[in-house]
């Protein structure tokens, strides 16, 4: 049975048992009865490795509850992200990572670190990876977000912060469930959660989740005709542009779908925890590509595989004085051989990739109870790396059961005879790199006083690539009485250059001349392993005053330096590629500029009730300037943006309307250093479901979920080369309803 019949189906028969329970039920909503301490100030990990409530911590933290969560409808991490002040994303607009991340004003998804149950699962090596639908939250607790710099407990990556996203354990979960939707442009997500007690171990627990997640997309031609009128006119007839003029390639129906899939296991026993996470994300390799150079094919996508196991276990004294947390995991992150790129720089011919990163870890962390409430925390950590950076464009998929020496790849262009039969191929570099990293941090946290309090920290990285960085942080919590609030922050974190950058290098040859007595080539991007981490200092401060126990009002504002920044720039000393003339070749480099990126948020929520509407009311305005990067704007940094909503329940209904502001935003072109830019928009997203509906042991919720609902037709500032567009165009309205069946 097709997806969206079977919903349908369910949806009328479940519609036939609401009217016997109504609104008079036992049932209790998520917000129901809760306060904005609770919602706002719950304890969290992230910030000092032990419990402490956000309003408390020496950082600028935040956390998102459980409720908060199934109230609002997040499915994934992107979708919680999207709503958070000071955190931007550019949908659809990067090749390689598909979205942008931008936190603080500052872009790069490689800049913040992900964890889930305190083990990282993005890339330990600092590798790219693709912010998309993969992060589930179909079992989350809470998350939590750190933003600013935290290298002095994380070490290198950790520049505009960190996410953890804790999950429930098998003794946590009450019940099963299993949750499904569909939607337009194909849009298909199935999640299932158990878990429970292990019967045949003592106080042993398992939890398990497994999602889901597709979408054909919309097709753009027919929503962005204009920005798509090359493949709705000239591609239909196979025609496409070079650099020299036009060719002919065969036409292919457009394709840009998505696919996520995330798997947790997570078993606990006493003060043993094993964790295993295994995710995979795709998306076409055309994003953010005019139709004109790049191809929306089918088998044109980027795709990225993660998987992370840890080992954890916990020590306490019996005097509870001491505590000892002991952790082991591995780690393997690949850009998938499928991922392959079609388009200009590729003369249209198949450019598969490839990238491969092995990583494990030792950790030990420690703290002791210094007066009531002091901790003095401290920890070592040892990585060893094994990675083989990504590749310049292969003629076909990597095959990893062989050795990259043995399968015979060359250069693109290269692989001809000249005139007098002599074969000019050039076999392709592979810069496998085995490395380490051995950190230490200590920590202290001053809490003898209820008004004052204070964290003092700092972190000691020995790498065997880049060499040793020292990063310290400190944080004043004020509070002159009970319903004010202040911090002052101060922090610094590097961000390490990732193998991927370090080396990165792809480009091609042609034949010299007609005869074919040589080559040449026009472009060449080639490494540079003198490259060092890009640095931050960061001062940051807040303030939050609660009006009541339902109503608060915070600011917090930062001001940030970043040194030794990396871009790409031409190198003009170096003329030749293995031997070949080159006509144009850049790399990355570390530049002389100083980058100052300043702003702040100024937030409000609220809890209130109108009759028997209970209502949690936000709002947030967030201001965002400065320069970076050797241009005088910030990139995929709007100026001035606003986020605000209101989630309501009443009786078994939950609804959620959310809306986004941005100012224009501007990119710097990868190639030319134009400055281009998109509009400002404003979108409106809404959620809506009818909880446990009873199904005789079971229980049954029904939810709408409706992205961009006025069908807005907005951009967001791409990452692409002068084939780019300046703006790539948006999703239109996209509509998907489910059910959720809990036993």
């Amino acid at each position: 049975m097709k997806p969206i019949k079977f919903f349908l189906i369910a949806i009328i028969a479940a519609t036939e048992t609401l009217a016997p329970f109504g609104r008079t039920s036992a049932f209790a909503s998520e917000l129901e009865g809760l306060t904005l301490e609770a919602l706002l100030n719950v304890p969290i990990k992230a910030s000092s490795f032990t419990d402490e409530k956000p309003s408390e911590s020496g950082a600028l933290a935040h956390v998102i509850t459980e409720e908060t969560i199934k109230a609002r409808g997040y499915s994934t991490l992107l979708d919680l992200l999207e709503d958070m002040p000071q955190i931007e994303i550019a949908h659809l607009a990067g090749t390689d990572t598909g979205n942008i991340l931008t936190v603080q004003g500052i872009n790069g998804n490689e800049r913040i670190q992900i964890f889930i149950d305190g083990m990282q699962v993005t890339p330990v090596t600092g590798n790219f990876y693709t912010l998309g639908r993969q992060f589930s939250l179909k079992n989350a607790k809470r998350v939590e977000i750190v933003l600013g710099p935290m290298s002095a407990l994380y070490g290198a990556d950790a520049f505009t912060g960190v996410i953890n996203i804790v999950t429930k354990s098998g003794e946590d979960l009450e019940n099963q469930n299993l949750s499904g939707s569909y939607g337009n442009y194909n849009t298909q997500n199935y999640s299932a959660v158990a878990g429970g007690k292990i019967r045949f171990l003592e106080n042993a627990f398992f939890s398990v989740t497994a999602d889901s997640y597709h979408s054909d997309g919309p097709s753009m031609p027919k929503y962005h005709s204009s920005d798509f009128s090359w493949y709705n006119s000239e591609y239909q007839t196979g025609r496409m542009k070079t650099f020299t003029g036009e060719t002919t390639v065969p036409f292919r129906d457009f394709n840009a779908d998505e696919n996520a899939f995330f798997t947790h296991v997570r078993l606990s026993m006493n003060n043993f925890e094993l964790g295993w996470v295994k995710m995979s994300e795709s998306h076409s390799s055309s994003l953010g590509m005019k139709p004109e150079y790049s191809l929306y094919a089918e088998d044109a996508i980027v795709k990225t595989n993660y998987e992370t196991l840890s080992g954890n276990h916990i020590y306490r004294s019996e005097n509870e004085k001491w505590t000892f947390n002991t952790s082991l995991s591995s780690h393997f992150y690949e850009l998938d051989p499928e991922t392959k790129f079609i388009n200009i720089y590729s003369n249209y011919d198949d450019a598969y990739k490839y990238a491969r990163d092995k990583s494990s870890v030792i950790e030990e962390k420690a703290n002791c109870k210094i007066g009531e409430e002091s901790l003095f925390l401290f920890g070592l950590s040892y990585q060893d790396h094994l990675v083989l950076p990504r590749t310049a464009d292969l003629s076909s998929a990597y095959n990893r059961d062989l050795s990259a020496d043995s399968q015979g790849f060359v250069y693109p262009g290269s692989d001809i005879y000249d005139s007098s039969g002599t074969y000019l191929g050039i076999s392709q570099d592979f810069y496998f790199n085995e490395y380490s990293n051995t950190g230490a941090y200590a920590q202290f946290n001053f809490k003898e006083y209820s008004a004052v309090q204070a964290t003092l920290g700092i972190r000691y990285d020995r790498n065997s690539r880049y060499g040793d960085y020292l990063n310290p942080r400190a944080g004043l919590v004020f509070k002159p009485h009970k319903k004010t609030n202040f911090k002052l922050l101060y922090g610094e974190a590097f961000l390490a250059p990732s193998p991927d950058k370090t080396y990165q290098h792809y480009g091609s040859f042609y034949a010299d001349t007609n005869t074919v007595t040589g080559l040449r080539s026009s472009y060449f991007y080639l490494p540079n392993t003198d490259l060092k981490p890009e640095k931050i200092r960061s001062f940051q401060l807040e303030a939050s005053y609660k009006f009541t126990d339902t109503f608060w009002l915070s600011f917090n504002g930062y001001n940030s330096y970043v040194y030794d920044m990396i871009r790409t720039k031409r190198d003009k000393t170096i003329t030749s590629f293995k031997g070949v003339p080159v006509s144009y070749i850049q790399t990355f480099v570390n530049t002389d500029d100083i980058g100052r990126i300043y702003g702040g948020t100024l937030r409000m929520d609220a809890i209130t009730n109108l009759g028997k509407i209970d209502m949690v009311i936000y709002a947030a305005y967030t201001y965002s300037e400065g320069y970076s990067e050797g241009a005088t704007f910030l990139s995929y940094s709007a100026k001035d943006s606003a986020r605000a909503g209101v989630d309501a329940t009443f009786g078994r209904w939950s609804i959620s309307p959310r809306f986004i502001y941005q100012s224009r935003s501007y990119n710097r072109n990868l190639i030319s250093g134009t400055k281009q830019s998109s509009d400002p928009f404003a979108i409106m997203n809404f959620y809506a479901k009818y909880n446990d509906i009873p199904i005789g042991d079971k229980e049954l919720s029904i939810f709408l979920n409706i992205q961009n609902l006025t069908n807005a037709r907005y951009s967001n500032p791409t990452r692409a080369p002068d084939e780019g567009f300046g703006a790539s165009p948006q999703d239109p309205i996209s509509i998907y309803g489910g059910l959720t069946l809990k036993f």
